[in-house]
């Protein structure tokens, strides 16, 4: 029975593994083309410290106000709005569980070592 479960969480990641690396491209897609940029250059994601450098420029880096190479810009949908707001949220629930798991961990491992040597006294 254990195994099943492990099976079974496991392809849960995989599958929000997926989404967020599908997600990740798309945004990142139709930000370049925001800024006139090709879409190629959304593979830099894929390249350690560059990664880091490109998604900084798009983030900061003011979009284009008139038509360019890729079309005007369109207006942004509202489950497109509503799908980057529960992206940016995931991204933090995501880093701060990385954080926190670990030092949960470690507490409740110090936790139950102080209680035995309580116990032994």
């Amino acid at each position: 029975m254990e195994t099943g479960n492990f099976s079974g969480g496991m392809i849960f990641l995989a599958v929000i593994y997926i989404a967020i690396f599908y997600f990740t491209f798309v945004f990142t897609i139709r930000r370049l083309h925001d800024r006139n940029h090709t879409g190629w250059l959304s593979l830099l994601m894929l390249v350690p410290l560059a990664n880091v450098i490109l998604m900084l420029y798009l983030i900061f880096a003011p979009g284009d106000d008139r038509s360019n190479s890729y079309g005007s810009p369109r207006p942004t949908a509202g489950w497109e709005a509503v799908l980057a707001w529960i992206y940016i949220l995931l991204f933090v629930v995501g880093i701060l569980a990385a954080i926190a798991l670990p030092s949960y961990q470690s507490y409740i491992q110090r936790a139950n070592q102080s209680q035995i040597e309580m116990q032994q006294q």
